[in-house]
């Protein structure tokens, strides 16, 4: 607060004001209270509002405390300046786990960028898909397990290879 006397030659008329920002003063006393919301700072709300995040003072008693934060679901607060907001898309998404799947948020930075993957303990494989379940297929066997195939080797006293699990009718 700073002191200050109007009037020189008048007593009890000085007054305590706040020093800016803030704005109070009293007349003969202290100012009760020098309050400042620093988001009511049109440069300041604007860095939060640029980017689509809120601006919070949670403290108008003291100054360089406030901050942008992101809006729900996604978490993330800067102090005095615009936050990374970030949201685990997989927390809200049962899809995957649904289909018996895992989900991977790639990017906690990026929307819509969850995937669901076979699960490693499933025995499957197969390419992730995008927000939605993946295909996950039993992994191609070997013909030569295959009883028929396999006798005709074993007949033969010889030995079943299959170069290409995934090609049909390649075995040796």
């Amino acid at each position: 607060q700073e002191c200050v006397d109007p009037s020189q030659t008048s007593l009890g008329d000085w007054e305590c004001r706040c020093t800016p920002p803030s704005t109070d003063r009293a007349t003969g006393r202290a100012a009760a209270e020098c309050t400042f919301d620093e988001c009511s700072d049109a440069g300041n709300l604007q860095k939060c509002l640029e980017k689509e995040q809120e601006c919070v003072d949670a403290d108008w008693t003291s100054l360089g405390d406030w901050v942008c934060r992101c809006f729900a679901p996604a978490v993330g607060e800067k102090l005095m300046g615009a936050a990374t907001c970030e949201v685990d898309e997989c927390a809200d998404h049962d899809v995957c786990q649904a289909a018996g799947q895992v989900c991977r948020d790639p990017s906690r930075a990026v929307f819509n960028d969850w995937v669901c993957e076979c699960a490693p303990q499933s025995g499957t494989e197969g390419t992730p898909a995008l927000m939605a379940p993946a295909d996950c297929q039993p992994p191609p066997e070997s013909e030569c397990k295959v009883g028929a195939i396999a006798r005709v080797c074993a007949d033969a006293g010889q030995t079943c290879t299959d170069p290409n699990f995934a090609v049909t009718g390649d075995w040796e």
